[in-house]
């Protein structure tokens, strides 16, 4: 059940079973301290650890995900079998001044089942959020775990601070949203890189993102994760709230987007290759996840996919 906090802000209470097939292997994070990141534990602070166990298509458990590098303080990134791609990514907030809580959200660009756990090192709280097979979507939990020593200033024990952070999810439910492909005039121009366009996959590609909102608009700040993943931050560059993945996929190019936010945004990817742009708006009120094909070069056997929605259970152990 998602339980108002205050001004739109939502927080996950329910309690779900646990994971099939466990929460974590035999390298997952335990109590102690400081963390200590390796290739399957990610710390996006000093004080929080986290793991990610994933399935493959039908269910059965395929191992940890592969931890990668994060641009940004207290944020975490997974990706699966291809590095190319971020697929799960996390970030930890200091929540302590206006409930007295850490809060984590985390987001899938995948459709594969997926188990989190996370500890706070320093009192051995854990919890673990468990996202089903087949579903794309979000969590916001802002009642993670008890502030160590109740409010503290932003930025204490490595924690993101709450920065212009907006309303977050009035409607949860995936929303479906206007998209469009047209004819652009710069094919065979080089693509330029800067602090809010992204240049992926050889430089063929060029993504950014304008977000509109009562707290203002403009173009997010680029982070680039992989040479096929990137992340945007809205109102504050050290907060991402929107992540995106370009897969190659039998001639053509999928966009698989995983959001934190309920702000009206569209992104954007220029293929500097044929000319062609395309597009797709997410609606204010929602948290759009979603996997669709953007540019179709050649026949596939199956078309883009869109999954959307909040679909997680948070297991309290």
């Amino acid at each position: 059940m998602w339980t108002p906090l205050g001004a739109g802000i939502l927080f996950l209470s329910s309690i779900g079973p646990p994971s099939p097939f466990g929460v974590a292997g035999a390298e997952a994070p335990g109590p102690g301290g400081p963390c200590v990141p390796s290739d399957t534990v990610a710390c996006p602070t000093t004080d929080v650890a986290v793991s990610v166990d994933y399935t493959d298509s039908i269910g059965t458990s395929a191992g940890l995900a592969n931890t990668f590098p994060s641009p940004i303080a207290a944020h975490d990134y997974f990706s699966f079998d291809d590095r190319r791609y971020a697929e799960v990514w996390h970030r930890v907030i200091d929540g302590c001044a206006v409930n007295g809580k850490i809060w984590f959200f985390g987001g899938s660009l995948s459709t594969l089942a997926t188990t989190t756990r996370v500890v706070l090192l320093s009192t051995g709280q854990v919890r673990t959020y468990f996202d089903p097979v087949g579903t794309q979507s979000s969590f916001l939990d802002t009642n993670a775990f008890d502030c160590p020593m109740g409010p503290v200033a932003a930025g204490v024990h490595g924690v993101a601070p709450l920065l212009g952070q907006p309303d977050v999810a009035r409607d949860l439910a995936g929303a479906s949203a206007p998209r469009d492909q047209v004819r652009h005039d710069q094919a065979g121009f080089f693509c330029i890189e800067d602090a809010t366009r992204l240049c992926m996959i050889s430089e063929r590609f060029r993504v950014f993102l304008d977000f509109t909102s009562g707290g203002g608009s403009g173009q997010a700040t680029a982070y680039r994760l992989t040479d096929h993943s990137g992340a945007f931050a809205l109102f504050s560059a050290t907060s991402a709230e929107v992540v995106f993945a370009i897969r190659e996929r039998c001639g053509s190019f999928d966009v698989s987007i995983g959001s934190q936010t309920d702000v009206e945004f569209t992104i954007t990817v220029e293929d500097f290759q044929t000319g062609f742009v395309w597009s797709r708006t997410s609606p204010a009120g929602s948290i759009d996840n979603f996997t669709e094909t953007a540019f179709a070069h050649a026949p596939c056997f199956s078309d883009g996919f869109e999954s959307g929605g909040i679909a997680w259970d948070v297991v309290f152990s």
